[in-house]
């Protein structure tokens, strides 16, 4: 008997969990209204309110000019991690910028998240990957998951690198999520991760700790 109303319980969770997920395809352009949008800040204003909202919760973010500065910044961050591990997925705009290039010029170790088991992969020592936006007032980046770009490089290693492009930046979610839907994607079966900052819990005797569910140390180059 408890079977079968454990089993009918699931059910009815997974119909109400779909039914959101209808809901939220069918509503999200009324969600995003424009008065939500605010004023529109210049790529300086969007960096340096990236940067410090980011520094404010533990994250580090760097302004740099171009390929060429992001290149001599990800070569002076890894001189650090000479002879260690970096997690990388598949993404080709880490080949495009150089940065695969770098990661082996600097002695490391490159694993491939799509191509090295789980137990290995949390082992790296510093996962690198790229961001596809960027939500200034929060200091947050927006990770979406496809073949190319997985997860697990941003979530498994102590330290998390990520690059982002500057004209990626947007004032607020509201703009974000607005300027997504206007190029056709559906924000409600797109796999993505929002990452503000380094893991933090103060689930224990509310005594803050850093890492305990993901990267201790989290880096944005912005480029």
């Amino acid at each position: 008997m408890n079977s079968i109303n454990n089993s009918r319980s699931r059910d009815e969770m997974l119909t109400s969990i779909r039914q959101g997920i209808k809901d939220l395809r069918l509503d999200q352009s009324e969600v995003i209204t424009p008065e939500k949008n605010i004023h529109k800040l210049s790529v300086d204003e969007l960096v340096l309110k990236f940067s410090e909202m980011l520094a404010s919760v533990g994250g580090e973010a760097h302004s740099l000019a171009g390929e060429g500065g992001l290149q001599s910044a990800l070569s002076e961050i890894l001189s650090e991690f000479k002879d260690k591990t970096a997690l990388i997925p598949p993404d080709p705009e880490l080949k495009e910028t150089g940065v695969v290039q770098i990661i082996e010029s600097a002695g490391m170790k490159v694993l491939y998240s799509n191509e090295t088991p789980l137990e290995q992969a949390a082992e790296a020592d510093i996962g690198i990957t790229t961001a596809q936006a960027g939500i200034a007032d929060t200091g947050t980046m927006v990770l979406f998951h496809t073949s190319k770009r997985g997860r697990l490089a941003a979530l498994l290693p102590t330290v998390h690198l990520a690059i982002l492009k500057k004209d990626l930046l947007f004032a607020d979610k509201f703009n974000y999520l607005k300027e997504t839907v206007s190029q056709g994607i559906d924000i409600g079966a797109t796999p993505m991760t929002w990452v503000t900052g380094p893991s933090l819990t103060a689930d224990i005797e509310k005594v803050l700790v850093r890492g305990a569910h993901g990267p201790r140390r989290v880096i944005v180059l912005l480029y």
